[in-house]
């Protein structure tokens, strides 16, 4: 018996606005107090009429473009219908018959180099719903959440494995963060996922023949996290594969259900039958009008995105980075306007970037703060101000680091905090050579290995020499002092 999972996303993402889809409440609700983001367009009152935030609707073509979809230049709101807490209207207003982004693909590559192409069915613009907290067998909503600006990205069922769905996954949120249309923070609900997954079993019949059949499609809802999507994908795809050797039900129309994911229990639960779109009863928003945008427009979009980010770490890769500090520096947008700044006024482009994943984001991460912030934590000339120190033999690698952690907390200069704290390398070679031939008095056997022709003696001398010198020695001077004085 040979199984094949076939797995579908749809990822859900707040777009970064100021307001929310269809009023002026603020879309910035996080940790406010519940149902003070309201207004009477998010309940739906009488008389109180929509209208569309056009700069949630330019992030969604962003997104688009990024995914690579057809942008529509003309697509409609639609409501769709149904009952439950956490929607006041009583529908959600979203896009159906005609969303803003189609036909898209992204292109990935598996860890073993093999190809991967995800089709994007579709993007469409709706609106978040309100948050419901169940506690001691009561239901709270906060409506502080509805009706902030979301993007549901439908995908192709082409994903046939856990490590597939976690590369798109990952590969969306990337995207979506660089090009600066969502945060995607999934601790703050800014990004989740449902997850379509059912499995094709390749069984061999007593005739000889081969049968495939699949199992029933289950949608797993609001996973929070890549780990809970992880887990739960792995966890269905097993259930699945037993359920069937169990009872032979098979997919078939009628038979799709919706399941909900315990991350405690590590297991997915049945919630319902699955709606199908007749369900929803469907209809054109008559609040709102359609939405169009020119190509002069959709083009103006594109020219604000740029290079994207997979096309970025191959020019980085090109320079000398490897793949995991390239993929780094296309992280965060903020990361790689700092790197490009400091490319311009550096020409190590290599050692750049390692101080900056290295030494830097370890720092900032120390300090509780966000690379987000990069330049305004430490500009990137005094970056270079200091990798030039280094460069220069001024200081020690060693003492580069200290510098870095002085520069920031006091703000101030390499060049400042160098001379205050008298780090500076001693450059004087007489001086240098009285303790190297004093290092090599006293340790008379390191000097026999060395002279034997053993090269960790001649570090264990560079060492002692360092020490002597509290740090301030030149290594590489060091080195040639004691070759040319065992010669």
């Amino acid at each position: 018996m040979k199984i094949r999972p076939i797995i579908g996303l749809e990822i859900h993402v707040q777009l970064k606005t100021k307001s929310k889809m269809f009023c002026g409440c603020s879309a910035q609700y996080f940790g406010a107090e519940p149902n003070t983001h309201m207004c009477p367009v998010c309940l739906a009152l009488p008389g109180a009429l929509p209208r569309a935030n056009k700069k949630a609707l330019e992030n969604a073509i962003k997104v688009g473009i990024a995914l690579h979809c057809r942008i529509n230049n003309f697509s409609k709101f639609d409501r769709k219908n149904y009952m439950y807490p956490d929607l006041f209207k009583g529908y959600q207003i979203t896009q159906y018959e005609i969303p803003i982004c189609e036909e898209g693909y992204v292109d990935l590559k598996r860890g073993d180099g093999s190809a991967l192409r995800v089709g994007i069915i579709r993007a469409h613009q709706e609106e978040d719903t309100a948050k419901s907290i169940h506690e001691d067998g009561y239901t709270l909503v906060d409506g502080n959440k509805a009706g902030v600006p979301l993007l549901e990205i439908v995908s192709a069922p082409d994903m046939t494995s856990v490590e597939d769905a976690t590369l798109f996954a990952e590969y969306v949120y990337t995207t979506l963060r660089f090009i600066g249309v969502s945060d995607c923070d999934m601790e703050k609900g800014q990004m989740r996922f449902d997850v379509n997954v059912n499995v094709e079993i390749e069984q061999d019949e007593k005739d000889g023949r081969t049968e495939k059949i699949a199992t029933p499609i289950v949608e797993i809802k609001n996973l929070n996290s890549f780990r809970s999507m992880q887990r739960a994908l792995a966890y269905e795809i097993s259930r699945q594969q037993e359920e069937y050797e169990k009872t032979g039900i098979a997919f078939g129309k009628g038979n799709k259900t919706t399941r909900g994911w315990s991350d405690d229990k590590g297991h997915t639960y049945l919630l319902r039958s699955k709606e199908e779109a007749e369900d929803y009863r469907y209809f054109p928003d008559p609040d709102l009008p359609p939405v169009v945008f020119s190509d002069e427009e959709i083009e103006q979009l594109k020219n604000e995105i740029g290079k994207l980010p997979h096309e970025i770490q191959q020019e980085y890769i090109s320079l000398g980075l490897n793949a995991d500090t390239a993929l780094y520096m296309t992280s965060a947008r903020s990361l790689f306007a700092y790197f490009e700044i400091g490319r311009k006024i550096y020409n190590k482009e290599k050692n750049l970037a390692n101080w900056m994943k290295g030494d830097l984001a370890f720092a900032i991460s120390q300090r509780g703060l966000d690379v987000k912030d990069i330049q305004k934590i430490l500009p990137v000339d005094q970056l270079v101000g200091l990798l030039q120190q280094i460069d220069s033999g001024v200081i020690s690698h060693t003492a580069g680091k200290e510098v870095l952690a002085d520069m920031l907390d006091t703000h101030e200069s390499a060049e400042s905090i160098i001379s205050k704290k008298g780090l500076a390398q001693v450059g004087d070679s007489d001086e240098m050579k009285v303790i190297v031939e004093k290092v090599i008095g006293m340790n008379e056997s390191a000097v026999i290995n060395y002279k034997a022709g053993k090269s960790g003696a001649l570090m264990f001398l560079v060492g002692q020499v360092m020490k002597e010198m509290k740090g301030k020695g030149n290594p590489a001077v060091i080195t040639s002092l004691i070759e040319s004085i065992l010669q």
